[in-house]
């Protein structure tokens, strides 16, 4: 059944992850029924239930927080994405989960699987060993607060760069190069001396791709590219700082070492060789750009100097 978003407001969103995480919940307690027998069915096809059941949740929740043209939708869902992304966090840490699917990977079923399904095992396991199941009790409840915290911490993050309300005030004739109807979608600025366009997408967008002022292009990346500059830096460096203390926590050298031991790549060592490679290639791609720009800028100002001085070094 396709979901109805014209009857959204911050009661049903409310309502729909207080009705979702209550079934999710009924759903840990058969995982948890089912350790003395569990099969694959019981145990990993019971979580990736809930995996589902919480993608789907966020699409009609937490992403209003993003999209919708309600003030107070907009600020529930955000709230409700901070919830429901915490909510994922406490179902990795449950022992009853990691104790039922342990004893499922201890059956023969488990030993028999194949393909998708024993690659899921593997990746089950290692996300629930990643929620520190192995650490000490203390370390653990470590883990939790500074997952938690970075959650808040997201959350606040991409908030901050939702709420800027900034423009770039221009005129009609500042927009050269756009269609009507882009000019027709600006509203006057609060001060009256011209049009404003705002750092959301269909503004930023089109004016970035087609507006013929080269100033006015810049102008309106720097400000949308520094979107909550000051403010989000603060929170940057707590959340490099406590992803620090998580691969402590595991041993790890840093929070690279962390996240990559799970991935392709497995270590940094071979993302910078890889980087390393890439260089002389792109330096390569780089210089047959910038001489392609020098002569579209020298044929529309005459001045190809100031603009690409920066780029010489490649």
């Amino acid at each position: 059944m396709l979901f109805d978003y014209t009857t959204v407001s911050p009661e049903s969103i409310t309502s729909d992850v207080d009705e979702t995480h209550a079934r999710a919940e009924d759903i840990v307690d058969e995982i948890d029924a089912s350790s003395d027998h569990p099969t694959y069915e019981s145990v990993l096809g019971r979580l990736e239930d809930i995996g589902d059941m919480t993608a789907s949740l966020f699409g009609r929740t937490g992403f209003m927080g993003y999209v919708h043209p309600d003030e107070d939708t907009r600020t529930m869902g955000q709230q409700l994405e901070e919830r429901i992304s915490k909510w994922g966090i406490e179902i990795s840490f449950r022992p009853e989960l990691y104790r039922a699917l342990k004893a499922f990977a201890d059956t023969d079923e488990a030993k028999e699987l194949t393909g998708e399904r024993a690659r899921l095992l593997e990746f089950a396991l290692r996300d629930f060993r990643k929620a520190g199941h192995e650490l000490t009790e203390a370390d653990q409840a470590r883990l939790k607060e500074l997952s938690n915290r970075l959650v808040e911490l997201g959350t606040q993050f991409q908030k901050n760069i939702a709420d800027v309300d900034d423009v770039l005030v221009v005129s009609r004739d500042d927009l050269d190069g756009m269609p009507d109807w882009y000019a027709d979608s600006l509203e006057a600025d609060e001060n009256g001396d011209g049009l404003g366009i705002t750092m959301a997408y269909p503004h930023v967008v089109p004016f970035i791709q087609n507006a013929s002022r080269r100033d006015l292009r810049e102008a309106l990346m720097f400000k949308f590219n520094n979107r909550a500059r000051e403010i989000n830096r603060v929170i940057l460096a707590e959340a490099v700082e406590i992803r620090q203390e998580i691969a402590d926590l595991f041993g790890q050298e840093s929070w690279a070492h962390h996240v990559l031991d799970e991935r392709m790549a497995e270590n940094p060592e071979n993302v910078f060789d890889f980087y390393d490679s890439l260089l002389e290639p792109l330096q390569a791609a780089a210089r047959e750009e910038i001489a392609h720009m020098t002569q579209l800028l020298r044929r529309d100002t005459g001045d190809d100097a100031a603009v690409l001085l920066s780029l010489i070094h490649i």
